[in-house]
């Protein structure tokens, strides 16, 4: 009986990371303020627009890019002379999103950053 339920919460704790993976920022939308700290935590900052509206900022930095935003990018033959330097690749990979929030649900957001 112990193995079923030890069973049965491995299982419920794997589908639960696994959908945590999935979930979008546009999944927010519609949802409570809740599962939004849920997911990411305490907000970096919070705006506050009026009494019942504000606006919850999460920023982040990578040391390595969750996806490439430089894969189609060329490097202009002229750039590579020495009196002209080549453009610096970043070290870090950032991203910010805004969630807007009215009576406690999240009702927009938006994002800006290179590794988002």
């Amino acid at each position: 009986m112990k193995k079923l339920i030890l069973g049965f919460i491995f299982t419920l704790t794997a589908c639960s990371s696994y959908q945590k993976q999935n979930i979008t920022p546009s999944d927010f939308i519609g949802q409570n303020q809740s599962f939004l700290f849920e997911y990411y935590g305490t907000p970096d900052q919070v705006y506050r627009i009026s009494p019942s509206k504000h606006v919850c900022v999460y920023q982040k930095t990578n040391l390595s890019p969750i996806q490439n935003p430089y894969t189609n990018e060329f490097l202009y033959q002229g750039w590579q002379e020495p009196q002209y330097g080549l453009p610096e690749v970043p070290s870090t990979y950032e991203c910010t999103y805004y969630f807007t929030i009215e009576n406690a649900i999240v009702t927009n957001y938006s994002f800006n950053g290179d590794d988002c």
